[in-house]
């Protein structure tokens, strides 16, 4: 699959407002919203080319902007 899709699962306690962080190294792709509860996804902005390798990072937002501990996705 050329254009996957991240997701994950947030533990711990999350508020109304909260989304998830996703990097590439140092460059913010974009945020995704939590779905219902403590799942996301997020869609890759292009496509990866054949037999690339790429290491995304999530971290949590809170509405106020302030990030948690980033984690490997």
């Amino acid at each position: 699959d050329r254009s996957p899709q991240l997701k994950g699962v947030i533990t711990g306690a999350v508020d109304e407002g909260d989304v998830v962080a996703i990097y590439e190294g140092t460059t913010l792709l974009g945020t995704a919203a939590l779905n219902g509860g403590t799942s996301w996804t997020f869609d890759l902005p292009s496509l990866l080319l054949d037999g690339s390798s790429h290491t995304y990072t999530a971290k949590g937002v809170d509405a106020a902007g302030n990030e948690g501990a980033a984690t490997s996705t």
